[in-house]
């Protein structure tokens, strides 16, 4: 037996209420909308000293580094459901399509559409929800409304996945409770796994990414696109989930006093586990600038012509700079003009992957983090 609970990711109502769909549904195992070989990282979201915000990423391996994010946040219905999960022993599955596939659409979508994830209609509707019955009459309703605009080939692609996924879990673990954007519910709840999704999910193109958990941050979140309108508040959502969930009715807007009060609290990983993205991106980009010695030795000395006539040291040093205002200790410098060209005397160390994983609160390539403006000094620790 398999029940479906329709979502809006980043919805705090979707959040509060899926607790108590799970409550009434006793499945189990509980199978979410994530991508499914982020499966491995269910043992770090399980870990001690994890801090919410944070992202599980897809990367490519190589330049310029293309990225994919599932973020999820204390009121995420995604980040509940395995809260409940977690709490009562219960196996988690999950039933997106894998980031290999999803990477391959993102660099060959020829409507250049970005979203993977999307749902930007209205979200004040659910202030008027007052029961888990509403809440889910509510998703089916709008999600019925999106499905007419979003029913696309890779909508198709992505609920054949879910649809194989589903059929497997419900093989091993007899019943089951999907939690699912509410856009796919009419693709999915009581349509059978068939031959023909075996074929597309079995031939789906796809392509090499790496995997890894990031530390984020409320402020980083509300500039991804793809989310909805509620990615664009995620304190506002906070506060709202807060309320819910010490039973008062979320506020329609909050105080600039209460949203002060939340602050920008940077996400943080269990011990032992560290953000790759970082750590491969400055590798990628000390290869392009022919500084792999600094990789394999793990320190060098490096002088430096940085005029405009020099455009091998001039992006060496930008970066260098780069990773110093991220907050990275890459080395220390000094500098001296001599006339139109200023000589940099550089001694540089490799920062370990450890020492990489903090500034991904601030973006997970290091132009990103630069485009933030953000260092890891500006979130709450």
């Amino acid at each position: 037996m398999v029940r479906y609970f329709g979502i809006r990711h980043f919805s705090p109502f979707c959040g509060h209420y899926v607790r108590e769909f799970l409550d009434r549904a006793e499945p189990s195992a509980v199978v979410i909308e994530a991508p499914k070989d982020h499966e491995v990282q269910l043992a770090a979201l399980n870990g001690a000293g994890l801090r919410l915000p944070v992202s599980l990423l897809a990367y490519t391996e190589s330049l310029p580094m293309r990225t994919l994010t599932f973020p999820l946040t204390v009121f995420s219905p995604e980040w509940n459901a395995l809260e409940w999960a977690r709490e009562r022993g219960v196996p988690v599955v999950f039933c997106d399509i894998p980031c290999g596939a999803a990477m391959y659409h993102a660099l060959n979508d020829k409507s250049q559409r970005s979203d993977l994830y999307d749902d930007d209609s209205d979200p004040s509707d659910e202030m008027s929800v007052r029961s888990l019955e509403e809440q889910e009459a509510l998703m089916r309703e709008k999600g019925s409304a999106l499905r007419g605009r979003r029913a696309d080939d890779y909508t198709l692609l992505r609920e054949a996945f879910m649809r194989r996924y589903i059929s497997e879990a419900e093989e091993r673990y007899g019943s089951c409770a999907v939690i699912v954007g509410a856009l796919h519910l009419a693709g999915i709840e009581g349509v059978p796994f068939s031959e023909r999704d075996r074929r597309l999910t079995g031939n789906a193109p796809t392509i090499s990414v790496k995997l890894t958990l990031m530390p984020d941050s409320c402020g980083r979140i509300s500039g991804l696109r793809g989310y909805g309108r509620r990615a664009r508040d995620p304190a506002g959502s906070e506060l709202m989930f807060r309320d819910l969930r010490g039973g008062r009715h979320p506020k329609t807007d909050y105080s600039a006093a209460e949203r002060a009060a939340l602050g920008d609290v940077c996400g943080r990983l269990p011990d032992g586990v560290y953000c790759s993205s970082l750590a491969d991106d400055l590798r990628l980009h000390l290869e392009a600038l022919r500084l792999g010695e600094l990789i394999k030795r793990g320190s060098m000395e490096l002088t430096l012509d940085v005029d405009k006539y020099n455009i091998t040291d001039s992006k060496r040093s930008e970066l260098l700079h780069a990773l110093l205002s991220l907050g990275v200790d890459i080395g220390s410098f000094t500098s001296e003009r001599r006339g139109d060209v200023t000589r940099e005397r550089w001694d540089l160390r490799m920062p370990s992957e450890a020492e990489l994983s903090a500034p991904a609160v601030c973006g997970c390539t290091i132009g990103r983090a630069l485009v933030s403006g953000k260092t890891v000094g500006d979130c709450k620790r």
